[in-house]
């Protein structure tokens, strides 16, 4: 029994990276410490289906992380960048010369990290319904968007001191 990889959460971290982050003494740290908080929000948001146990849906986990303010939405381009745009594309597609401004505009890539790719990063994770999350996948659902999400210069550190500060509480 214990040879199935599916099983076994050893082998599981060879075929999935992220649950060597989501079984790490770190992370089993900062979840012992906020358990009441992660608990209470994973039963106010649960629904619990005819004899069965509380779940979350996925789309309420979405849901509660755009509530927080977690997803990065691309900025919205004003009208004047907009046309810009529209010029340099207009311009490409003609084979015209590009200006370095307009090179920049096209080559602009707009950070995001919103609903979608939320749903891709937690497609795998899942109980008997596949849309439906139990309290451990909720936690594995927190340190795959935690890890998917690209941050910022200025949250990258702020990072460190929020390790120092878990460090101390572990201490």
């Amino acid at each position: 029994m214990f040879t199935n990889a599916a099983i076994d959460i050893a082998k599981r971290q060879n075929h999935d990276p992220i649950l060597a982050y989501v079984y790490n003494q770190d992370t089993q740290v900062v979840f012992l410490e906020y358990e009441h908080l992660l608990e209470s929000v994973f039963t106010a948001k649960s629904i619990k289906p005819g004899d069965t146990f509380i779940m979350m849906e996925k789309q309420t986990f979405i849901q509660m992380l755009n509530e927080i303010g977690f997803l990065i939405h691309p900025k919205k381009p004003t009208p004047e960048e907009e046309k810009k745009q529209k010029e340099a594309r207009e311009a490409k597609v003609a084979n015209k010369q590009l200006t370095p401004d307009q090179e920049a505009l096209l080559a602009e890539k707009q950070d995001g990290f919103a609903e979608a790719e939320v749903a891709a990063c937690i497609q795998m994770v899942g109980t008997f319904d596949s849309d439906c999350l139990d309290y451990y996948n909720f936690l594995e659902c927190i340190v795959r968007v935690v890890k998917a999400r690209p941050y910022t210069e200025e949250e990258e550190k702020e990072i460190p001191d929020f390790q120092l500060k878990v460090d101390r509480i572990c201490s």
